[in-house]
């Protein structure tokens, strides 16, 4: 009884086991956008860009010039000009392009929000992707395990001549088919490591493997606060306020620029003193750059309109879908399952049952373990919108 019990105690006892010790999906999620090259990337280049609008934000340059003048008879300089001026905008303007440097530096990182959250819902998927290759594994090695002890019984059967070689070989042809699946679920196991490394160089790998995030599957999604918050619906609303100032920063384009300086004029022995005022009109270009800032504006009111209308989309699908995987995730019965594997395993031991009913039998009761795995994986990555910030 002990023999026959052991592929499935043992599956059940070492799942939990590893489940207690292993990495959760959030974790490793966040382990790998610590260590994503191009988020950091994206993030020093907002940073730049920052900068440089507000380096850009600064007076002119102070122009200092001088011209000496010489004349036949004169001795040395006869006369020269000394002017230092300093050319400003109007002062309101500077506030208003500091203003627009934050706002569009703050475009700029909601923006990277969105591509820190597809980051992380790569990364998820591939974790999610990990877990039920391993499951899958592990439900493959438990039947392989049970078919080698069934060979061992029928090659001893086949010894006092109860069984024939037929049902030896169709065993071993079984073992052969699950031993393969082994191989090809070992490939797919390296391909998503690799995903991973790819996205975070260096990442160490959890040597208990993943488990899923606890999640309260009976919590409902609320569609306009998971709207009003996705990362499409901010970084549009960011641009769209960047835009909204840009317009303003444009009316006020007519502004004139002042120039203010000192002048020093010299005539042999004589010198005056004096100031030099002015006053520069951008008469020629401020048509046009209100025009683009009123277009940058509509375009991203539109962009804020459709991505509002995307994620509330999104949010009656991802519900819709949750509600779906959960009812079909309860609809499975794990223990009747394992039960049930382990009377046909009895059955076959005892000859109650021919090898080919115990085939016809267990091969479904393995398909429900499978598709259940499948199905509990499914719902973990719907829930993935909403468990991801």
């Amino acid at each position: 009884m002990k023999k026959i019990l052991f592929p499935v105690v043992t599956f059940m006892a070492l799942s939990a086991a590893a489940e207690a010790s292993a990495l959760t999906v959030g974790e490793m999620v966040r382990l790998v956008e610590s260590r994503s090259i191009s988020l950091r990337a994206d993030s020093l280049a907002c940073e730049a860009a920052v900068l440089d609008a507000r380096a850009d934000n600064t007076l002119a340059p102070l122009s200092i010039e001088y011209s000496p003048f010489f004349r036949p008879g004169a001795h040395g300089v006869a006369s020269s000009e000394l002017i230092v001026s300093q050319e400003f905008d109007f002062p309101t303007l500077y506030a208003s392009r500091d203003r627009q440097a934050r706002l569009d530096g703050a475009a700029a990182l909601a923006s990277i929000g969105g591509t820190r959250r597809e980051i992380m819902m790569e990364a998820r998927d591939a974790c999610l992707d990990w877990i039920l290759v391993s499951r899958t594994d592990s439900i493959l090695s438990m039947r392989l395990e049970n078919s080698r002890q069934i060979l061992s019984t029928m090659e001893r059967r086949f010894e006092r001549r109860e069984v024939t070689q037929l049902d030896v070989n169709r065993v071993r042809l079984e073992i052969q088919d699950i031993e393969r699946e082994l191989i090809d679920n070992g490939v797919q196991l390296t391909a998503v490591r690799g995903r991973l490394e790819a996205m975070a160089p260096g990442l160490e790998f959890p040597a208990d493997g993943l488990t899923y995030d606890s999640t309260d599957f009976s919590t409902s999604l609320d569609p306009a606060d998971f709207a009003r918050s996705h990362p499409s619906v901010v970084s549009a609303e960011a641009e769209a306020t960047a835009a909204r100032h840009q317009v303003g920063l444009a009316k006020s384009a007519w502004l004139p620029s002042i120039t203010l300086g000192y002048r020093r004029n010299t005539e042999l022995d004589e010198a005056s003193n004096g100031f030099v005022v002015g006053a520069a009109f951008p008469i020629y270009s401020i048509g046009r750059k209100k025009k683009a800032a009123e277009a940058r504006l509509a375009a991203a009111s539109l962009q804020l309109d459709a991505a509002a209308i995307e994620s509330e989309r999104l949010a009656a699908s991802t519900q819709a879908n949750i509600e779906a995987l959960r009812k079909s995730a309860s609809s499975f019965d794990l223990a009747l399952t394992y039960e049930t594997i382990t009377l046909y395993r009895r059955s076959l031991d005892a000859g109650q049952i021919t090898l080919t009913e115990y085939y016809a039998g267990i091969t479904p009761l393995y398909d429900r373990l499978l598709l259940q795995a499948r199905v509990v994986n499914d719902l973990h990555r719907a829930l993935t919108p909403l468990l991801l910030p």
